[in-house]
């Protein structure tokens, strides 16, 4: 199996990034949509997968939220507009950071496009290939982090 590494330097552009988070965004409000509870709280905001283009539209649907509750935030990266948005709308935040990759040397970052039936193959390969003792793998839910750990 041939595998294509992209270094994380050589990764999209910043406006690439702020479309793929806003079509992401987009694909969790219509995800959202299909449960009762989330539908009526995004209908009273007037919001619509398709009506999310700014910012703004978020702030729109905090400000329809129970201020009584707990909000996690997490973010590999934290532009200025989202760290403000953070600080205006919740109570006492507390932030976690960890040591940035380019103040590390020694780690190394790579993605590869791999179709999802080939996922843990290609880990699995890239993990034998490099001789990695240590690696971080990500996954959107436990049960795919759970077949990642099986399976390695």
């Amino acid at each position: 199996m041939t595998i294509d590494y992209y270094d994380a330097a050589e990764t999209w552009s910043r406006d690439h990034i702020a479309a793929a988070q806003l079509t992401r965004l987009r694909s969790l409000v219509e995800h959202s949509r299909k449960c009762a509870f989330y539908r009526e709280r995004l209908d009273a905001a007037g919001v619509t997968p398709d009506s999310l283009r700014t910012l703004d539209d978020v702030r729109k649907i905090i400000s329809k939220i129970n201020t009584d509750r707990q909000n996690l935030l997490f973010s590999a990266t934290l532009p200025d507009e989202i760290d403000a948005l953070c600080a205006a709308m919740m109570r006492s935040p507390v932030r976690v950071e960890t040591t940035s990759a380019e103040s590390r040397p020694d780690v190394r970052q790579y993605y590869a496009i791999v179709p999802d039936s080939l996922r843990v193959e290609c880990l699995r390969s890239i993990v034998a290939e490099r001789g990695y003792r240590r690696y971080i793998v990500f996954c959107n839910t436990r049960f795919r982090a759970e077949r990642v750990h099986r399976a390695l």
